[in-house]
C-alpha cells in the first residue's frame, strides 16, 4: 500500500483483493489492516466468481459504490414528516453475547447515507451504556455533511426484549437530550424512538391466493396494526419484503416516543419506503436499513478486537476483556463496512 501511494503521489480509494479460496482468517487480517491501519475500503472476492455470475458483479458494484461514497437508490416519494425539516434517522443495536454496541445514523437528505460509531460495553448490559457520546458524534457527522444540526432525531432501536423497553427508553432518551445540550445550550429536537425487532412468533398469512405474492406469502407493504397488537401502547407489524422461501417473518415496530407526530400510516410509510433503500440490493428489505447498518457494524467490530484474557477465553465469556481498536479517522463518514 505504501509502495502504491509513493508511485502514484496519491492514496487509493479503495483496496480489491481477490482470492483463490475462501479464508476467514485472511479476511479478518485485510479487514482489519485496511479499517483501522490504511484508512481505505477493501472489497474482497473469490476468482471463480468474477467471470461466470453478472448478478454477483452488479451486487458487487452496488457495494463499491456505496464504499466510493455513492448512493445506490432514493425513495422517488417525499418521507413523511422527515423530507422538510432536517431530520437524522440513527439505528442502534446492543448484541449479545458479544460486548458490543453501535449506531448507525443518517447524514444525508434522504437518509440514505450513514456515518457509524460503535462501543464495547459489559456483558449483558440491555441499554447502549455511552449512548450520550455516541449521540455526540452523530450529530456531529450530520451538521458537517448537512451544515445544520438537525431539528428532529428518529431513532430506530433494535435488540431490546420487551420486558425492557421502558428502561431503554428512559436512559437513552435522557443520553440523547444530553448529547444535544452539550452541542449547543438550549438545542432540544423533537425525537421519536422506535423499537424495532423480528425475534418474535407472529406470522402473516394471506386470506387467498388473490392477496398472496409469488411464495404464498403476503405481499410487502402488508401492515397489520390491530388485532394481534397491543390494545393500548403504538405498535404494528409490517411485511416491508416479498418472501422467497417458506413462511416470511414480518418485522414488528414499537412507538415508545412520539414528539414528532407521526401519525400512523405516515410512519409506517416512511419505514416501508426506508425498506428500498438498503445499499447492498435493488429489493426491499425485512426492516428499516439503519437497523441492518447497525448488524453489519457489530459484524465487522469483531475484527478490531484483541483479546487480552488469559487462557484463550471467548470474547462472549462473562469476564471479557479487550482492547477495541478504533476504525480510522478518514473512514469516519465512509461506509467501509457495507
Amino acid at each position: 500500500m505504501e509502495q502504491a501511494t509513493r508511485t502514484y503521489k496519491a492514496k487509493p480509494q479503495l483496496m480489491f483483493c481477490v482470492g483463490a479460496v475462501k479464508d476467514a482468517t485472511n479476511y479478518g487480517d485485510l479487514k482489519r489492516a485496511s479499517d483501522t491501519v490504511f484508512g481505505i475500503p477493501a472489497q474482497m472476492m473469490l476468482a471463480k466468481h468474477l467471470a461466470k455470475n453478472p448478478l454477483f458483479m452488479s451486487n458487487l458494484l452496488l457495494k463499491v459504490n456505496t464504499k466510493l461514497g455513492g448512493c445506490n437508490m432514493v425513495c422517488k416519494d417525499p418521507l413523511p414528516k422527515i423530507s422538510s425539516p432536517p431530520t437524522i434517522i440513527i439505528g442502534a443495536d446492543v448484541t449479545h453475547p458479544g460486548p458490543m454496541d453501535k449506531t448507525r445514523p443518517s447524514v444525508d437528505k434522504w437518509g440514505v447515507r450513514h456515518a457509524a460509531t460503535l462501543r464495547k460495553q459489559g456483558h449483558r448490559v440491555e441499554q447502549i451504556e455511552d449512548l450520550e457520546s455516541m449521540a455526540v458524534e452523530m450529530l456531529e457527522a450530520f451538521s458537517r455533511e448537512m451544515n445544520c444540526k438537525p431539528a428532529q432525531i428518529l431513532f430506530y432501536r433494535d435488540g431490546v426484549s420487551e420486558g425492557q423497553y421502558q428502561m431503554v427508553l428512559n436512559y437513552e432518551v435522557t443520553a440523547l437530550h444530553r448529547a444535544c445540550a452539550k452541542l449547543e445550550t438550549g438545542y432540544a429536537p423533537k425525537i421519536t424512538f422506535v423499537i424495532v425487532g423480528k425475534r418474535h412468533h407472529t406470522r402473516l398469512f394471506a386470506t387467498s391466493a388473490q392477496n398472496a405474492d409469488r411464495s404464498g406469502n403476503v405481499k410487502a407493504w402488508t401492515v397489520v396494526d390491530t388485532g394481534v397488537c397491543h390494545p393500548t401502547e403504538y405498535d404494528f407489524y409490517l411485511m416491508s419484503h416479498a418472501g422467497l422461501q417458506g413462511t416470511s417473518r414480518p418485522a414488528h415496530y414499537h412507538v415508545l416516543l412520539d414528539e414528532i407526530g407521526f401519525s400512523a400510516d405516515e410512519l409506517q410509510n416512511l419505514s416501508f419506503q426506508l425498506s428500498h433503500t438498503y445499499a447492498r440490493c435493488t429489493r426491499s428489505v425485512s426492516i428499516v436499513p439503519s437497523v441492518y447498518y447497525a448488524h453489519l457494524l457489530a459484524f465487522r467490530a469483531r475484527f478490531f478486537l484483541l483479546d487480552n484474557s488469559d487462557g484463550g477465553s471467548s470474547i462472549d465469556s462473562a469476564t471479557f476483556s479487550a482492547r477495541m481498536l478504533e476504525a480510522h479517522p478518514e473512514l469516519k463518514d465512509i461506509m467501509y463496512y457495507i
